[in-house]
């Protein structure tokens, strides 16, 4: 599980929800074979017989092809799916024969039919969901999930050296490529400036490569992937944090879809230590980076990002006053909706 599912299982065991941890195995002879906590492997048959289930959660929709034999065999419990925000434009099936088309309309119809609630993360996740088919009344929109501020440990002086800070993977739509470039740019504009980079990915090496092959070594560090609370340490010690995210055209079998941030976890994690933030202009992100707590750019632009650093220089380095906005507690006090959680 990814860091959403660990935090809600801590959250259930702290508040008495009893609960049980389900992973898909398999299918034999068209019958679902699962892993369950504390119990075992059992089909769906048996499931059906030995488990009550008031709320079936989906953290992903890795089961989408089994949502509706789910509904069938548990129709008293509410069904509950969260998504990134990408899963349903991209439209993973085993079923390789369908067009993409196709794929994406599974998913809507699978979801309008046996979900009873669809957690988003975003008005941009929505809009984009509504706009395939999805029914509207189905979202119920959770912003958040990060841990709790740490003191700010780093008063910024105009005449020190920068430091910035990226969390996130090295995939196309993270866009490190033009990051570097501003680096490259801030050097050569007399700036002292130190970026550090927390992740990995499939484009980790190519990354490191331009870095090497610009003579940037001593200005960027490669932090390798680190734990949330490491990333809470490191915003607490960092001038600005920079994630220039795009909207990737990505291909896919059949078609393409706009793959970019449903929300923006580390970025939000920036908000809530009111680090200053420099985010590109793509997707959700112009929803959560506004006012003092930041701004978004053109992410394709270096020149906008240095502008912008340049402004915030200007006007003595302001940080924002640190939020529990996003805090876990508080994001889950949506799922009270579904939840009941015992006194």
């Amino acid at each position: 599980m990814e860091e959403h599912g660990w935090a809600m299982v801590e959250w259930m065991a702290k508040n008495g929800v009893e609960h049980k941890i389900i992973r898909f195995n398999s299918e034999q002879n068209g019958e679902p074979q699962f892993q369950v906590e504390g119990i075992g492997s059992m089909n769906l048959s048996e499931m059906k017989e030995k488990l009550s289930c008031k709320v079936l959660f989906h953290n992903t929709g890795h089961l989408i092809e089994q949502f509706a034999k789910l509904k069938e065999a548990f129709p008293e419990s509410i069904q509950v799916y969260r998504t990134g925000g990408n899963e349903v434009l991209q439209a993973r099936l085993q079923n390789e024969s369908l067009s993409h088309y196709e794929r994406q309309m599974f998913w809507v119809d699978s979801i309008n039919e046996s979900i009873d609630v669809l957690v988003s993360n975003s008005e941009f996740t929505e809009f984009r969901y509504e706009n395939l088919g999805i029914s509207r009344k189905l979202f119920l929109r959770a912003v958040g999930g990060t841990n709790l501020p740490l003191p700010n440990q780093k008063p910024t002086n105009s005449d020190d050296e920068l430091t910035l800070f990226c969390a996130a993977r090295f995939v196309t739509y993270k866009n490190h490529y033009t990051l570097i470039k501003l680096i490259g740019k801030l050097i050569q504009n007399g700036f002292r400036v130190k970026l550090y980079l927390a992740g990995g990915g499939p484009l980790f090496d190519n990354v490191k490569s331009q870095v090497k092959s610009m003579d940037l070594s001593n200005n960027v560090v490669f932090l390798g992937e680190i734990s949330p609370e490491e990333v809470t340490k490191f915003l607490s010690k960092t001038d600005v944090y920079i994630q220039l995210s795009i909207e990737e055209n990505r291909v896919v079998e059949g078609g393409s879809y706009i793959h970019t941030e449903g929300m923006g976890r580390s970025v939000l994690a920036a908000i809530s230590s009111g680090t200053w933030i420099i985010a590109g202009n793509a997707g959700a992100l112009p929803e959560i980076v506004y006012g003092a707590r930041g701004v978004t750019v053109n992410p394709h632009n270096a020149d906008h990002a240095m502008q912008a650093l340049n402004q915030w220089l200007g006007n003595g380095c302001p940080r924002t006053e640190q939020t529990e906005e996003y805090s876990w507690d508080n994001y889950f006090e949506k799922y009270k909706a579904f939840i009941e959680v015992k006194p």
